[in-house]
């Protein structure tokens, strides 16, 4: 084998890995930005479903101190699927969204320390409730639902955007305990 071919093979062999180096970057690039889009959507939907299920777990408490209340700021019932505390567990759950930083929603247990669960980049989040005839209010308890114990529906929803999220509240209508049986 003469120099001449030597060269010209090394030329080609330094031409393949050059192209095989750059494959390689480009998929690891890609592979990298397909790694943190499903990151955020596993975060987004892990939201979500800390919302949905608490929300889900609201049960009708018949004493009126710690009956489900609500407002477009916040609202507040005791719900059996409690994200912090064991699941069936009657715990007072809080959702709030921040005074200060109106896109933010925080969620507290049993008057504990608020934890971020979302912040929603500058979007006016605010609460809506629904009752069974699916009319929509922005507070709870209403006087065109006051047989009703909870909402059918919450909805936390954007001003300028719309919904975010809508989880159905899935009681038994009757409350778990009233203030006729403590008498």
């Amino acid at each position: 084998m003469t120099l001449l071919e030597m060269l010209v093979v090394m030329v080609l062999v330094s031409l393949l890995a050059t192209l095989l180096l750059q494959g390689i970057g480009f998929f690891t690039g890609k592979y990298q930005v397909v790694q943190r889009v499903r990151s955020d959507l596993s975060l987004a939907g892990l939201q979500q479903h800390w919302f949905v299920s608490s929300v889900r777990g609201l049960t009708p408490y018949g004493v009126e101190a710690r009956r489900f209340v609500g407002n477009p700021r916040s609202f507040q019932g005791i719900t059996l699927a409690p994200l912090q505390a064991e699941p069936g567990m009657p715990v007072t759950a809080r959702w709030t969204i921040d005074a200060e930083d109106a896109s933010t929603l925080l969620y507290t247990e049993n008057g504990g320390r608020p934890w971020t669960v979302l912040s929603a980049n500058g979007d006016r989040l605010v609460f809506d409730y629904a009752d069974s005839a699916f009319r929509w209010f922005d507070r709870w308890p209403v006087e065109a639902a006051e047989t009703e114990w909870t909402p059918t529906y919450i909805r936390l929803r954007s001003v300028d955007d719309g919904p975010v999220w809508l989880a159905r509240v899935q009681a038994n209508p009757e409350p778990l305990l009233t203030e006729e049986t403590l008498r």
